[in-house]
């Protein structure tokens, strides 16, 4: 019966932990103006081959096609549990240095509005 016990709160805390992170990774991008946030967020330029992007932008209201990164066009887009634009890049075509790199998110909407969004990583 112990054993029972401390499995079930052992999963109830984990079920918390994923909860809580996700509710916070989905807040991470709030706002009425577009805004993204990428991740990671320390890019390691030999470990990681690619980089996402979260935004506040509803997938619905953007436009096929005009998605870009630092003038990259994606290599995945699709949309998160909110219904917001993600969209992922290959980080050699990035073509990033180590430092610290803002990266601007630029497309446009259905209606024809353009729209950017800046972040900060920090490349190694």
């Amino acid at each position: 019966m112990r054993k029972t016990t401390r499995g079930v709160l052992a999963l109830c805390g984990l079920l918390a932990v994923g909860l809580a992170g996700s509710l916070m990774a989905n807040g991470a991008v709030d706002g009425d103006l577009p805004a993204m946030m990428a991740s990671p967020q320390t890019v390691v330029l030999a470990k990681v081959t690619d980089i996402t992007v979260h935004t506040n932008i509803p997938l619905v209201a953007v436009a096929p096609g005009t998605v870009a990164l630092n003038g990259v066009a994606p290599s995945g887009v699709w949309a998160d549990t909110l219904g917001h634009l993600v969209a992922r890049f290959s980080i050699p075509d990035l073509g990033l240095a180590p430092g610290s790199v803002t990266l601007t998110l630029t497309g446009a909407l259905v209606d024809g509005t353009p729209f950017s969004a800046t972040g900060v990583v920090t490349v190694k």
